[in-house]
This record gives structure tokens, C-alpha cells and sequence, in this order.
């Protein structure tokens, strides 16, 4: 039998309750039959627990067959053997469902900064993915002739509050079930911060220059996150141009911490494209000299594209992710098939 059934009753006579099971109908308390005036009961009626298990781990399967690309599957199999030295690097693909700019869009609403004529040429730069030729184009051709008027237009662009945190569904609430010693960003907003403050206890984000014992944040287990890129609330630390990421990208000290954060765990991209030149040639520079395994969870990658993201060392998971009419991801869509991966790490 797949169900089981238990009779819950009240005596009026003593005024006590009891739960039995359903063939049972002597009353412990007073001896009467259940089913007469002086009780009251109804019936309760539950799946077994082993038939429970059968149906989730059948359901978990038809969901891994659903968004899972199966030519990419045993990365996953490698990457849940490895969680406990995962540590996640998000990017902006995580914020949008939060109505956060993704970083095209960010500097596409910032093309009003621009004579109409040249918004053309600002276009195809953000078009081609450079994105950093765009920001100094911008700052060439316009009144924001200073990083601290690209970093405040930036900002205005983002939410006020995260109204939207607990209300439309995100991937952030998978990220802090895995309980990684730290997390990695690219990302300004501190959406994860806040997140894990409200479940926990206050975290304070930091910046790159904040970490000054890598051992330290290894053993705290703060649910911190380590913005590499500056933060928000920090408007000096923005990293918006490309002077900007020459002088972060060849600061000694940011190289040995990255140094020592890819020698000793293995990374989990997601959210992330990857198409960032600088971040990619430090860690390709790293990796050349530390190999270890790293890995990135992508939508919808074709054979080349995959092709590519290994020669940088990097062990694909390619989720299935349904488009619209536009070509767009899904965004609900895009959150189950991440969520999907990130919970065989739980």
C-alpha cells in the first residue's frame, strides 16, 4: 500500500486526544468504542515516506533531464564531488531577475549622455562586447568627464532598495544554502549581502582591499562577499574604466590574493560571461602556473562556444535554458536550471 491511514480522535468523557492507527477503535481512555457520541475523530491519510523518497528522486531526475546538457554532464558529476572546495564567482546575469542592470544594459541607459549622432558608434562598441571602450568613448564625447560622473550615473541606474529580494524569484537564496567559506563578484549592488543579513547576522561586504587574511575568511564562514570590481556603497572602489582595471589587474597584492584563492579552491562561474578581457587574462595568467579545476554554468552552449571556455581550463555545465520570441532567455527558466545545479551541491 502506497498510503497509511491513522485515526486521530478527542474523548469527551476524560478530555484527552490520541492518535492510532485506522483499525484501532477502542478508546485507551475510557474503553468506548471511537465511533460513538462521546468522541470525536477523523481520519488522516499519508504517502509513506519511502514512496515520498521514490516520487522526489523521480522528480529530481526528470528535472536534471529537463535543464541538464547532457553531452556536459559529467562536469556536474566532477563539480558535486569537489563542493566542499567550491567557492561561487557570480556576475550580473544573477541581479537581473532583481531589476538590476546587467552590465550591457547598464551602459545602453547611458547613451542619453550622448549627442544623438555619436550613439552609433557608442552602440557598436557595447554591440562587440568592449564594454570598457564604450565607458571611455562615453566619457570622451560627453559632460561626464570625470569617473566620479560615470560611477553616480552608474548608480542611478540601480535600484533604490532590494524591494524586489524576497519577492520575485532569484538564484541568491540557492547561493546561501551552499555555505561557501566566501563568495566572489563582479557585481557592484550588494543583493547577496543583504540577503544573508536578513537570515543571519549583519555581514559586511568587502572590497579587494579589505581582505588582509585570506586564512581568516577561509575559517570565519560569514557568508561574506569579496567585491572585486568595488561596491556601491563604496563609490571610490567602482572599477568603471579601463584605467580603472589596468591599475586593480596589475596591483601586486590583488594578484596574489586571486593567486591564492584559484591555487587552493576551485572556482564556480555563474552569471557570469566571461567576456571581461582583463579578468580573463589575470586568471589565465594564473592559471597557467596553477592548473587546478574551475567551472562555469552556461545557457544554451553550442560545441564551439564550449570548445573555447575549456582551452581556458574551465569544465563547462551547460544548462537548457527556454528563449522567448526575441532570443531571450527565460528568466524563470534561467533561475530553475541554475537552481537545479546548485542544489546538487546542498
Amino acid at each position: 500500500k502506497m498510503i497509511d491511514k491513522t485515526k486521530q480522535y478527542n474523548c469527551l468523557v476524560c478530555d484527552e486526544n490520541s492518535t492510532v492507527e485506522f483499525f484501532i477503535n477502542e478508546c485507551e481512555f475510557c474503553n468506548d468504542d471511537i465511533s460513538n457520541k462521546n468522541h470525536e475523530y477523523v481520519i488522516n491519510y499519508k504517502i509513506r515516506n519511502d514512496i515520498v523518497q521514490l516520487i522526489s528522486n523521480k522528480h529530481k531526475i526528470l528535472i536534471l533531464d529537463k535543464y541538464i546538457d547532457k553531452k556536459l554532464q559529467k562536469n556536474l558529476t566532477n563539480l558535486i564531488d569537489t563542493k566542499e572546495n567550491i567557492i561561487p564567482f557570480f556576475g550580473s546575469g544573477l541581479s537581473v531577475p532583481l531589476k538590476y542592470p546587467s552590465w550591457e544594459k547598464m551602459l545602453v541607459d547611458l547613451e542619453n549622455h550622448l549627442e544623438v549622432e555619436l550613439q552609433p558608434a557608442y552602440k557598436r562598441y557595447i554591440d562587440n562586447g568592449n564594454f570598457l571602450k564604450a565607458l571611455d568613448f562615453l566619457k570622451d564625447n560627453s559632460l561626464l568627464q570625470t569617473e566620479d560622473l560615470i560611477k553616480e550615473a552608474i548608480i542611478e541606474n540601480f535600484p533604490k532598495d532590494n524591494k524586489y529580494l524576497f519577492k520575485e524569484d532569484n538564484n541568491y537564496l540557492d547561493l546561501y544554502d551552499l555555505e561557501s567559506d566566501f563568495y566572489l563578484t563582479t557585481n557592484y549592488d550588494n543583493a547577496f549581502t543583504e540577503l544573508a543579513t536578513k537570515l543571519d547576522k549583519f555581514t559586511y561586504p568587502f572590497i579587494w582591499e579589505d581582505v588582509k587574511d585570506l586564512q581568516k575568511l577561509y575559517r570565519e564562514k560569514r557568508q561574506r562577499v569579496i567585491h572585486l570590481h568595488g561596491n556601491i556603497e563604496k563609490i571610490e572602489s567602482m572599477i568603471v574604466t579601463e584605467k580603472d582595471y589596468k591599475t586593480l589587474y596589475e596591483n601586486k597584492e590583488f594578484r596574489d590574493n586571486l593567486f591564492s584563492i584559484l591555487s587552493n579552491k576551485s572556482i564556480l562561474f555563474l552569471g557570469f560571461s566571461f567576456n571581461d578581457k582583463f579578468f580573463e587574462d589575470i586568471y589565465m595568467d594564473i592559471i597557467s602556473q596553477v592548473k587546478g579545476k574551475h567551472y562555469i554554468i552556461v545557457p544554451n552552449i553550442t560545441i564551439t562556444q564550449a570548445q573555447k571556455l575549456i582551452r581556458k581550463n574551465l569544465h563547462v555545465i551547460g544548462i537548457n535554458v527556454e528563449v522567448d520570441d526575441e532570443g531571450n532567455y527565460v528568466i524563470g527558466e534561467y533561475i530553475r536550471a541554475v537552481r537545479c545545479v546548485l542544489k546538487e551541491l546542498i
